[in-house]
């Protein structure tokens, strides 16, 4: 394909049918840009948390159909956030995110099921999500 054909076909090909709302939930302004740009390229509506409070609230009041959840964020952690949310009953389906290999054990051990460890790319971000929606049934 010539330039002149990609820059229409990126620019004029048809955008990715709606796949729901995913709460980016990270204190890293850089990394939530970064999962949002990636996610809405992929037709995902993006809502962002920047600590584990602000995440509990939008879960709670937004109800998105899954949610991206970094465990070392202020206020609560990740996990914290998670544990609180299947207090209440609120059953969305949670990829958790951390780099340090002793949360996945207790990630594990609170019934997380979807974890990815940092870094990742586009690719495993994708499964990881596909994964927990198709585990929980796509139910909230």
């Amino acid at each position: 394909m010539n330039f002149l054909a990609n820059t229409l076909h990126k620019r004029f090909r048809p955008k990715p049918q709606g796949k729901g709302k995913i709460l980016i939930a990270d204190d890293s302004d850089t990394l939530r840009a970064l999962y949002v740009r990636i996610l809405q390229l992929d037709g995902w509506e993006t809502l962002e948390a920047r600590d584990g409070r602000e995440a509990l609230e939008t879960i709670r009041n937004v109800s998105p159909d899954i949610v991206l959840l970094d465990n070392r964020m202020p206020e609560m952690l990740g996990t914290e956030v998670f544990a609180q949310l299947r207090k209440e009953g609120i059953l969305t389906p949670i990829v958790f995110v951390t780099s340090a290999s002793e949360v996945r054990e207790v990630a594990q051990s609170l019934g997380i099921k979807h974890y990815l460890g940092k870094p990742f790319g586009p690719r495993e971000l994708h499964e990881a999500i596909r994964e927990a929606l198709h585990f929980s049934g796509g139910r909230k």
